[in-house]
Order: structure tokens, then sequence, then C-alpha cells
């Protein structure tokens, strides 16, 4: 075998040297394409993560949407009232259009005048009228409505926050709707001039 000389060790060298550089450069190029390719999967996942964020924002969106809406229908049915006045009694009150069907009872007592507002057989609320020596006998906790000098407006029933809904039990689903409604529909009681 022939010897090598020093010229010959030398080129080798330097052709390992250069082997060996571009074993290294291809090595950087895989590190690097491989750290692109993570973040570039972190951008898709970010990406996506961002999207479904949005897509929950739209979401949440609509539904606050619907849920001003739902109250916007609420304040407009609000406003569209059924004003109902009674001059012989001397007061009028605004019900929602749901109380259209409403029946009214005016019963004439020795100690009172009152007025039931029903759906069906049973009262969901009544006014109660007291005048002169009659605002002595009004029940000590009664839910008074209005008072001036010897004339007293009290309603009973479904209007008095303390009361139940269901009538003690004996309301039917209508009349519960109705009576949950009385409590605003008493806000709305004035004395006629």
């Amino acid at each position: 075998m022939p010897k090598k000389s020093k010229k010959q060790s030398s080129e080798f060298s330097k052709l390992l040297a250069v082997i060996l550089l571009i074993i290294c450069c291809m090595i950087l190029v895989l590190v690097a394409a491989y750290i692109f390719g993570q973040m570039n999967h972190f951008n898709r996942t970010a990406n996506s993560v961002s999207n479904q964020l949005e897509d929950l924002k739209t979401q949440i969106s609509e539904i606050k949407t619907t849920e001003e809406s739902k109250i916007v229908k609420e304040n407009v049915e609000q406003f569209d009232l059924i004003h109902y006045e009674n001059s012989d009694l001397g007061f009028s009150i605004e019900f929602p259009t749901s109380w259209e069907a409403v029946e009214e009872t005016i019963h004439e007592r020795s100690n009172y005048t009152d007025i039931c507002f029903s759906f069906g057989r049973f009262c969901i609320f009544s006014i109660y009228k007291y005048e002169g020596d009659q605002v002595n006998n009004v029940f000590e906790n009664a839910n008074v409505v209005y008072q001036e000098n010897d004339l007293m407006f009290v309603c009973d029933g479904c209007c008095d926050p303390d009361s139940s809904i269901d009538g003690g039990g004996q309301f039917n689903d209508l009349q519960v709707e109705r009576c949950e409604e009385a409590r605003e529909i008493i806000k709305t009681f004035q004395i006629l001039d």
C-alpha cells in the first residue's frame, strides 16, 4: 500500500472538514425546519383558538342580543296597556294586554266597597275603597295603595308582595301568571280627579 503524503492527508482532512460542515449545516437546516414547523403548528393552534374565541364572542353577543330583544319586547308590552277606569269608585289602573279577558265584580258592603278582578272563580286581586268612618275599619297590615284624609284604597290578593301567587293552591296556571303581574299593575293605580 502506498504511503499517503502529507499533502494528501491535508486534502483529506479538508474534505472531511467540508463534509462535516455540510452535515452540520444540514442538521442546522433540519433543526430550523423543525422549529419553524412547530412555530407554524403553534400559530395555527393559536389562530384556531382565536377563531373559536371569536365564534364564542359572537354567540355570546347573539345571546345578549336575544336577551336584550326579549327585554325590549317586554318593555314594549308594558307600554301596550289597557286603561281601566272606574268613575264610581274614583280610580284608574293599567292592565297589560294579557288581562284583556279580566272579569270585574263590584261588592257594596256596609263598611266598604270593593271590586274584584278575576279570571274564573277566584279573585286575582281586589281593591277596597273606604270612606269617612269606614277608614277606621281597615285592618292593621292592609296593603294601602292610596290614603288622603278620610279616603283610603287598599289592595288585597296578588297585589300584596307578601301574598302567595297560587291563591293558596286554588289558582290554575293562567291565574298564577296573572297573579305575578298584579304586583306591577297596582303600581299604576291613580285617583281620578
